[in-house]
């Protein structure tokens, strides 16, 4: 599937194992990708992990060579959020460090239009905790992935009263030209849904 040209480039954040998936799966469906880690080290690394994902999705048939082929040009590293500028929908994927989400947010803010969408692979802050303090706090939504991101069809998507249906729109389609089945949860939980079913699981395993 090819994206709609208005999502054709996609800001990333982070690099590491979930951002290398959620890059990988960008790549397999046609957009560009435009990545920044703050660790230059890192970021080589990525392309390489990114490389071998590709090509084993290649292999198990979840791409054609066709789709995949192209990927090194689509795929760059920038050395700052500023060169980012242009990107319309960026993603977020560090760790779960919530003083350097803003830290990163502020920079965001300050390069990205305002009318840029701005998600959070966060699988734990409530998303009022990551707007807290912004200035565009409708913009900004969690974009919950599960892993491996290129495989799997499930997507968690958290609003809260705060996100625009602008917001919400552009992000499932962001989802579903990449082949998810993006779920929306209306209410902002901390953990959301798939975590709180994940550790019910691991307590009654552990009562048992």
């Amino acid at each position: 599937m090819k994206p709609a040209k208005s999502l054709e480039r996609i800001g990333l954040v982070g690099l590491g194992l979930m951002g290398r998936g959620i890059a990988t799966c960008f790549l397999g469906h046609g957009f560009e990708v435009v990545a920044f880690n703050r660790t230059a080290s890192r970021a080589r690394k990525a392309r390489v992990a990114i490389g071998e994902h590709l090509r084993e999705a290649v292999r198990r048939k979840v791409f054609r060579c066709t789709q995949v082929a192209d990927w090194e040009r689509r795929f760059k590293t920038v050395r700052s959020i500023a060169e980012m500028a242009d990107c319309s929908f960026v993603i977020e994927s560090v760790k779960e460090d919530l003083a350097l989400k803003r830290q990163l947010y502020d920079q965001l803010e300050s390069s990205l239009s305002p009318n840029a969408v701005i998600a959070s692979n966060t699988s734990s802050f409530p998303l009022i905790l990551l707007q807290r303090g912004r200035r565009c706090p409708e913009r900004m939504i969690v974009m919950h992935w599960a892993e491996p991101a290129w495989i799997t069809r499930f997507l968690e998507v958290v609003r809260n009263e705060r996100t625009a249906e602008d917001t919400i729109r552009r992000t499932r389609a962001v989802a579903r030209a990449c082949d998810k089945q993006p779920s929306i949860l209306n209410f902002d939980i901390r953990g959301f849904i798939a975590n709180r079913l994940m550790y019910a699981f691991i307590r009654e395993a552990c009562y048992l």
